[in-house]
């Protein structure tokens, strides 16, 4: 069985006013033989670019935008 676990904390939750955002992905094992093979790319697009996760010209996930508003 496969899932993910996601945790986003904002302030006044976290001690340093920070902003915590965290991603588990859990995969069926056959998919780890094209682990090494993921990129992280920066996509450029209007308004805002954000960073892949990846196979570069292919397709990937969206991570994280230029202004710091992750996709978990």
């Amino acid at each position: 069985m496969t899932g993910c676990t996601n945790l986003v904390a904002v302030p006044p939750a976290t001690k340093d006013d920070g902003v915590f955002a965290l991603w588990n992905m859990d995969i069926f094992r056959f998919t780890k033989l094209f682990l090494p093979f993921l990129k992280f790319y920066v996509v450029k697009t209007k308004p805002y670019n954000y960073l892949a996760l990846g196979f570069p010209g292919i397709g990937g996930l969206g991570i994280l935008n230029e202004k710091g508003v992750a996709s978990v």
